[in-house]
């Protein structure tokens, strides 16, 4: 490789393309970084109906939010999220490039803001972890339903 040094920084990009900071991190994140996402969700868990419940309150948190989609995924549960971002008014882009894979530990879905927001906790999988199991209550039966035919 030449002495990068001494070399036109214009020569360097046409010859070596743009430099890019933290580029596995971008790559992880669908092209964002990590300071900048609100909300994560990996291929593993893509599509299961309680994450979508909790998407649509991110969605309705953040809507100034970009989402990203993982565009190399099933296209009808692709769909699903681009009708979440619809109906909550929040600006999608899928991203298809060729390093974005479909393994169960990448990213499927990435909620990002345009600046950073440094929010600690961001895999969905923990919240949804997190939520107690709701109880449903038994129904009460009273004696003159019976009577009723209820």
């Amino acid at each position: 490789m030449a002495d990068l040094e001494g070399m036109d920084p214009h020569l360097q990009t046409g010859l070596y393309g743009k430099k890019e900071l933290n580029p596995d991190e971008q790559h992880h994140f669908l092209g964002t970084f990590r300071e900048r996402v609100y909300m994560a969700q990996r291929v593993k868990t893509f599509g299961e109906e309680q994450y979508l419940a909790v998407w649509e309150t991110v969605l309705l948190d953040h809507s100034d939010g970009i989402l990203l989609i993982n565009g190399n995924l099933d296209i009808t549960v692709v769909n699903k999220y681009i009708q979440l971002a619809t109906k909550y008014q929040v600006s999608f882009t899928l991203v298809t490039d060729a390093l974005y894979h479909t393994n169960p530990e990448d990213m499927a879905v990435v909620l990002a803001a345009h600046t950073a927001v440094n929010v600690d906790r961001i895999n969905i999988e923990d919240f949804v972890a997190e939520q107690p199991a709701q109880s449903v209550e038994p129904v009460k039966h009273h004696w003159y339903d019976k009577l009723l035919g209820h």
